[in-house]
């Protein structure tokens, strides 16, 4: 992974990007999301190339309920209805073009749950979208 996006994700509200190094230090103050980032990462992992669903209540990163993990705002009457992240790998074994992968969790059961995945790469690109539990875009060419 080169960058990291995450958008309503704890205490990330809007959309932000994190470039990744070959080392990469988080520092900051208690409760800044250095934890929420490195939970996110392992989630985007699994939701890429795992074969089971992300779990954010996995040790040791036990972050909660999607109450607890979709961004929060007390002065808001309503939560958001999705969190969402993406990385882009710039040194894949999928040729010399980046990969992108993106997903939006949605609440099922009260818990986090990918919903929709993207993956792409050049002009290429296929989406799955996990309440249908099927397959649903695929496509060559320029996405609007």
């Amino acid at each position: 992974m080169n960058s990291v996006t995450i958008e309503n994700y704890r205490c990330f509200r809007s959309r932000q990007t994190a470039r990744l190094a070959p080392l990469t230090l988080l520092v900051g103050e208690n409760s800044t999301g250095k934890t929420a980032f490195m939970a996110m990462i392992r989630a985007l992992r699994n939701a890429a190339f795992g074969y089971r669903t992300p779990d954010f209540r996995e040790p040791p990163y036990d972050l909660g309920s999607f109450g607890e993990v979709v961004y929060g705002d007390s002065r808001q009457s309503e939560q958001p209805a999705f969190f969402s992240a993406s990385f882009e790998d710039r040194d894949s074994d999928y040729g010399e073009s980046p990969v992108e992968f993106s997903v939006k969790f949605g609440e099922r059961d009260g818990f986090p749950y990918p919903t929709r995945r993207e993956f792409s790469q050049d002009s290429a690109w296929f989406a799955l979208d996990d309440r249908l539990e099927s397959f649903v875009e695929m496509g060559v060419g320029v996405r609007l």
